[in-house]
This record gives C-alpha cells, sequence and structure tokens, in this order.
C-alpha cells in the first residue's frame, strides 16, 4: 500500500467533531495538548526512521498552525517555516518524507485496528515503547470526539469548503498501549556476600550496651549502579524514556558517576555531589549539542546528540 496523501509541508487538517468542535472552535489548552502531541510523535517517528548516518535537527519536525476552518473544528499543521536554516542538512527533503510516510503508516493502523503491525516494524523496546507512548498521547489528545485527518477543498465562487475524509484517528486504549509495549526487566543476579568497608555509628548507652548502625558503606574496587530515569537540574526536569544506566564508583575520596555513552563524567566528595555534577553536565551537553549547528559537531558528538533525543521523552 502506498502512503502519499499526507505531507506536512502542505499542511495537514484534523477535523474534530463531536463536543469538542460543536462550537467551531477549540479551548486553547486542548489545542496546545493536540499540538504538542503531534510534534512529540512526527519527533518520534524522525528518531525512530531516520538512521544513524544522517544528522537529524528535530527542529525540522516543530509544526505551526497555518489555518483554523469551521465545520466542527479544523485545524492545519505544518512543518515550521521558522527552523534553522543554518542546520539544515542536504538530506532535509528526504527526511520530511520519511517521517510523512511513516505517520501517515501509523495513523492506517490506528484506523483498521491491526496493531499487530506495530509490533512487527518495531520489533525493539526502545523504537516501540517510545512510538506507542507518543501515539497513544496523541489519539487520545482529542478527547472522546471523532476525529479525521480531512482533506479541504475550496470551491472558487462558493463560501463553503468540501470536507473529505482521507483517515479516521481511532483511540488507542490504555489497556491497547499496554499490551503493545515491550516491559524491560531488570535482570537479577543471585544473592552473593562480600565484605565492604564505611562508616558506623556506635553508640553506648548508659547500662553499657553498645548499638551500631551504618551510615555510609561501598564496595572498594566494584562499581555500583546508578540508573536515574528523571533527571532534573536548574529548574529543569528531563523525563527519560528508560531508565539511563551509569556507572556509580568510588575512588579514594571521591564519588564518580559515569556515562560512557554520553561521554559525561560527574564527580564529588560525597554520592549527592556527584549526582548534581552528573546532572549539570547532562544539562551542559543537552543545552549545547541542541543550540549548535550539526556541521560544527563531530561524527561522535552527533552520534551521542541522537542518542540523547532517543532517550529524552519530554522536558518541562
Amino acid at each position: 500500500m502506498e502512503f502519499n496523501k499526507i505531507d506536512f509541508d502542505k499542511g495537514v487538517s484534523l477535523h474534530i467533531e463531536g463536543e469538542l468542535g460543536r462550537y467551531n472552535t477549540l479551548p486553547i489548552d486542548t489545542l496546545i495538548d493536540i499540538a504538542k502531541s503531534l510534534q512529540d510523535l512526527l519527533r518520534s517517528i524522525a528518531i525512530s526512521e531516520i538512521t544513524e548516518s544522517s544528522a537529524i535537527d528535530l527542529s525540522l519536525f516543530n509544526i505551526e498552525l497555518s489555518n483554523f476552518e469551521k465545520g466542527s473544528a479544523i485545524p492545519t499543521f505544518v512543518f515550521s517555516r521558522h527552523a534553522n536554516q543554518n542546520i539544515i542538512s542536504k538530506d532535509t527533503q528526504k527526511q520530511k518524507n520519511t517521517v510523512n510516510q511513516n505517520f501517515e503508516e501509523l495513523i492506517s493502523i490506528t484506523q483498521s485496528g491491526d496493531f499487530e503491525q506495530i509490533k512487527a516494524k518495531y520489533p525493539d523496546a526502545i523504537r516501540r515503547n517510545n512510538i506507542v507512548d507518543t501515539l497513544h498521547k496523541f489519539t487520545n489528545s482529542f478527547k472522546n470526539s471523532p476525529t479525521k485527518i480531512a482533506d479541504i477543498e475550496h470551491m472558487p465562487s462558493e463560501s463553503n469548503s468540501t470536507i473529505k475524509s482521507i483517515y479516521e484517528i481511532k483511540k488507542i486504549s490504555e489497556q491497547t498501549k499496554e499490551k503493545l509495549k515491550i516491559q524491560i526487566i531488570t535482570p537479577q543476579h543471585e544473592p552473593k556476600e562480600e565484605f565492604k568497608v564505611g562508616k558506623i555509628r556506635e553508640t553506648t548507652s548508659a547500662l553499657g550496651k553498645i548499638k551500631t548502625k551504618v551510615i555510609e558503606s561501598f564496595s572498594q574496587g566494584i562499581s555500583m549502579s546508578y540508573a536515574p530515569s528523571e533527571i532534573d537540574f536548574d529548574g529543569k526536569k528531563y523525563i527519560l524514556n528508560f531508565p539511563l544506566r551509569c556507572l556509580f564508583e568510588k575512588e579514594e575520596d571521591y564519588f564518580i558517576i559515569q556515562s560512557e555513552m554520553l561521554d559525561i563524567i560527574g564527580t564529588g566528595e560525597t554520592k549527592e555531589e556527584a549526582e548534581l555534577s552528573f546532572k549539570q553536565e547532562f544539562d551542559y551537553i543537552y543545552n549545547l549539542y541542541n543550540e549548535a549547528g550539526n556541521e560544527k559537531l563531530s561524527k561522535r558528538l552527533l552520534k551521542i546528540k541522537t542518542i540523547l533525543d532517543n532517550i529524552i521523552k519530554q522536558v518541562i
């Protein structure tokens, strides 16, 4: 089946009926929610479908409201005209075509209800879970109002327009979403005995009874684990698609948290200082790589930028 009915460069119209569109208007909060969930879905598709060999500038897949028709409520969205021209690669149109086609394919799947196609399309956990989450959020942003992707044809000699349905957007239920996602299970390790060193508080009562309490402990020569699912720094919170697993070690008088995948190291005299240092580095490279032009980044840094965009679900 060929998918060529949807093109965000020309505009994609959402025909929203029911309670939301009954007055030919949309509440501003609902419009923002629809637009944000649509943009998140398009970005997820870009990350999942565009190969790492091509530089991805996710601002290409930002959208703007270009029109609003009556006949219930019909907002039309287009790819942003305000993308930074300095960081658009020569593969821009090819990337947009890829996103258009895969968005159309996903909407076609939701219309048919054959969700096994999503499992076949995205067999791996990272891509499937990300796509399923954003697709679920988008299809539910219309609440219970019937919604279609429509083609709007304006008649030259008439004030009215003709609305032709292209796809019906059917909601993905919470139950279906959970069935589609792949559960990432952390392997369970067998119990083992190991010797540790640390700080112990010893208290002697008036009767001479001694109580001890472990204040801090660590295994020398053994790495501990650090796997945050959220990273908050300087008033921002990075919500991750899955826990970011890092090495957590103690060397002499310093704690070290390291993500080799992202080339980030946080250090401190305490666990808390090391964690704060790591969060600061995470926030720094996220802002640096997203503000810099792709042409200014090496191949290794472009790959790190792609990984960051893949693991971050949203920033609030």
